[in-house]
């Protein structure tokens, strides 16, 4: 090896791809679909993809590490286009196909077209599964059309489908994103009845719809339920119940949420400070504002606008200048200035539109 020149071990700029190397051709036809840029018509995917239908109608799951990486890239319309290019050269579309297509348009929101799909597997003969539906309901639910999210989990149940936690989720969550309280919880009841165990995800859901929609005394309900479904609450859960519980009357309420959150060893962030704010705030609980900003600094949370300005009311209806003075002395540090500006900007136009 001393006698060798480096150029002898160096290796060869511009030579060829080794073998092992080398793009299969279905690799190399994604690859020019991902590359291209703009609207892809049929025609173009099906330029790109004939030369490769022979080996798929050999070898039909040859195509599915083509949908895999149309997937991934969130290329929901080439991925259904080849869909269509495959029908129409014969070759054999399977439930794994269709649910690579519907898991697509689940990450974009596409939630006609994922319908539009299962429509099309019942014209192909192509049983729906688990996968298929949920990821349609998930679609639906990602831009909050529950009642299409709904309809296709009763197609599941008259289907002989067994619906499994992700279609539960995804369901009470496109009720959660419309405040349909009484669905989420029917959905929630119907799924402990079929022995499907809820996840935080499914909980956390069904606590927001009560939230959105002011049921407050569901939402404490299902937090504490949670436990005994051996679900563990996270911050996520209590700050769904703390945003219900916000209002007149609610404070020792809300004082007790965050008690049982730090005992369980759970971090509030600034939703869940600015919720509690918010009801000390409206039931003029001063004293707890102050303890609550205190508290805030050992939780390491950073106060926002919202947060000064709801303590700063507190402080006013208290009559306590004393401490608000000392509150607009800290907004004077440089730290604070932005917060300044801006709690001094929407006072100006508080007093605009009163006036």
């Amino acid at each position: 090896m001393a006698g060798l020149r480096p150029s002898a071990v160096r290796p060869t700029i511009g030579t060829n791809r080794p073998k092992y190397l080398s793009l299969s051709p279905s690799e190399d036809q994604v690859g020019k679909l991902l590359r291209h840029r703009g609207y892809t018509t049929l025609a173009h995917v099906e330029r790109a993809i004939t030369p490769i239908l022979a080996d798929w109608q050999n070898q039909p799951q040859l195509a599915t590490g083509f949908f895999t990486r149309l997937r991934k890239a969130r290329r929901a319309l080439t991925a259904w286009q080849v869909l269509k290019v495959m029908q129409g050269g014969r070759v054999e579309t399977n439930v794994i196909h269709y649910s690579s297509v519907i898991i697509a348009c689940e990450s974009q929101g596409a939630w006609e077209m994922a319908i539009d799909l299962l429509h099309c597997m019942k014209i192909a003969f192509v049983e729906h599964d688990v996968v298929s539906m949920s990821s349609a309901i998930a679609a639906c639910e990602k831009d909050g059309r529950w009642e299409c999210a709904l309809s296709i989990f009763e197609n599941m149940i008259v289907s002989a489908i067994p619906p499994n936690v992700v279609s539960y989720s995804s369901a009470i969550s496109a009720c959660e994103k419309k405040g349909k309280w009484q669905e989420a919880l029917h959905l929630l009841q119907f799924m402990q009845s079929k022995a499907v165990h809820p996840n935080d995800i499914t909980c956390n859901s069904a606590i927001s719809a009560c939230e959105l929609a002011g049921k407050w005394q569901i939402a404490l309900i299902i937090l504490e339920t949670m436990s005994c479904l051996k679900v563990e609450p996270d911050i996520i859960s209590y700050n769904s119940a703390l945003s219900a519980c916000e209002g007149k009357g609610f404070w020792q309420l809300a004082l007790q949420l965050l008690y049982n959150l730090e005992a369980r060893c759970l971090k509030p962030n600034i939703r869940s400070c600015n919720s509690i704010m918010t009801t000390f705030c409206q039931n003029r609980q001063w004293m707890h504002s102050l303890n609550l900003l205190q508290s805030m600094r050992v939780f390491g949370v950073k106060t926002d606008v919202t947060t000064c300005e709801l303590a700063i009311a507190a402080f006013e209806e208290g009559g306590q200048w004393h401490l608000l003075t000392r509150l607009l002395g800290r907004m004077c540090q440089s730290s604070f200035t932005a917060l300044k500006e801006q709690i001094f900007h929407n006072r100006q136009l508080q007093y605009l539109r009163a006036s």
